[in-house]
């Protein structure tokens, strides 16, 4: 039960990066979200005011058109009271009242041609990945302006510690068809071997904070 709930998540989430407008699902009013979200999703037009409100017949949920625009990484600010995202054509991290109706410039962060965002927990740190001289890298950016460090080439799949203090990702050097799992700061920095690997691509996450899983 629980491996099908997650794999629905999965597929969930998968949907909702591909869309161009994001949404957020207002938690429900009522008791009664047994009910499943179809009518609400299939009742979805684009040519539809940016209030639209979209509810399920039991009126359990509603959805909130948030953007206009292209956008990624959509995440909760660290108040929890606005959602953060990065306008795709722009690079400029906005941020967005629950409403949809106000959106202004989150911080002066602009991450122009960036086609990858991952928060840290509190969002106030993130990595971009970019173009760079040909090749993608990944930016460690924090928003209050201290730090904008380029990671290492041939790094993926980064991901932060559940407490932010640890950065796992996978290296893999193309020339030598080797790599590993490695550990290091969320900076890159004193970075060291988990795992050798011959691997190019793996899916890594933390199981909590002193475990990580990883799958092909």
């Amino acid at each position: 039960m629980q491996r099908g709930w997650l794999i629905t998540l999965i597929i969930v989430m998968a949907v909702a990066a591909s869309t161009l407008i994001t949404y957020l699902v207002v938690r429900p009013t009522s008791p009664g979200l047994s009910a499943n979200l179809t009518d609400t999703l299939s009742g979805f037009s684009e040519d539809q005011p940016l209030d639209s409100t979209y509810s399920t017949a039991n009126d359990a949920a509603r959805l909130e058109r948030l953007s206009t625009s292209s956008v990624l990484g959509p995440a909760l600010s660290p108040d929890g009271r606005k959602v953060v995202y990065l306008e795709r054509t722009s690079g400029q991290l906005m941020a967005s009242d629950f409403s949809g109706k106000t959106n202004t410039p989150y911080q002066t962060t602009v991450l122009t041609g960036s086609d990858t965002l991952i928060w840290e927990r509190d969002a106030t740190t993130l990595l971009a990945r970019q173009a760079y001289q040909g090749k993608l890298r990944w930016l460690y950016h924090r928003l209050d302006g201290t730090a904008a460090i380029l990671l290492a080439e041939n790094i993926s799949s980064p991901v932060f510690s559940p407490t932010g203090n640890k950065l796992a990702y996978l290296y893999f050097d193309p020339a030598s068809q080797t790599g590993n799992i490695s550990l290091a700061n969320p900076d890159g920095s004193n970075f060291s071997p988990l795992i050798p690997t011959r691997q190019d691509s793996l899916i890594i996450d933390w199981l909590d904070s002193d475990h990580l899983l990883f799958s092909k």
